[in-house]
């Protein structure tokens, strides 16, 4: 018996081949649940901001005129983070106190916080104080107020500052 061995043999035509190979190959990847694209999602959206409105106030009389007859003048203000229309700040704001003196040689000064019957005294350095804090959406009021020595007074300048900047 001879042994007959079954030989695949290739059409003639190359291009028939050929042709036919790609439609298998794309009915078996078809099948196979896979796919050749590409594609492109867009999300488009809107949005309304609006900036925060920071509110800070220092509040006081214009003007103090001493009283030499007395030992000591305080002159009062106030620091507070809402304004006359009752807007309060919708920002968290840091500050500290500014006292400049034209000449300071001249006048003897101390400040100090009234704090809920309490009386704190307030550490300058280089005329700046320490730093307060005015909470966002709550109304706050610090209270201040300066002592100064008549005894020594002479004729001079004094301007209170406050500045502040916002806490991210």
């Amino acid at each position: 018996m001879q042994n007959k061995k079954k030989i695949i043999q290739f059409p003639k035509n190359k291009k028939r081949f050929i042709l036919l190979f790609l439609i298998i190959l794309v009915c078996i990847l078809s099948l196979a649940g896979h796919t050749i694209a590409k594609y492109v999602t867009s999300v488009e959206g809107m949005g309304i901001t609006s900036i925060a409105n920071p509110i800070i106030e220092l509040e006081g009389k214009e003007s103090l005129t001493i009283d030499v007859s007395k030992n000591k003048s305080r002159y009062f203000f106030e620091v507070k983070n809402y304004n006359e229309e009752n807007q309060i700040s919708e920002v968290e704001m840091q500050y500290y106190i500014e006292i400049q003196v034209d000449h300071p040689e001249n006048i003897q000064y101390q400040v100090y916080k009234l704090k809920q019957e309490v009386v704190e005294v307030v550490q300058l350095k280089e005329g700046k104080s320490g730093i307060y804090l005015l909470p966002q959406d709550k109304k706050q009021v610090d209270f201040f107020y300066i002592e100064i020595n008549n005894q020594e007074t002479k004729d001079c300048t004094m301007e209170i500052k406050i500045l502040s900047k916002q806490v991210k």
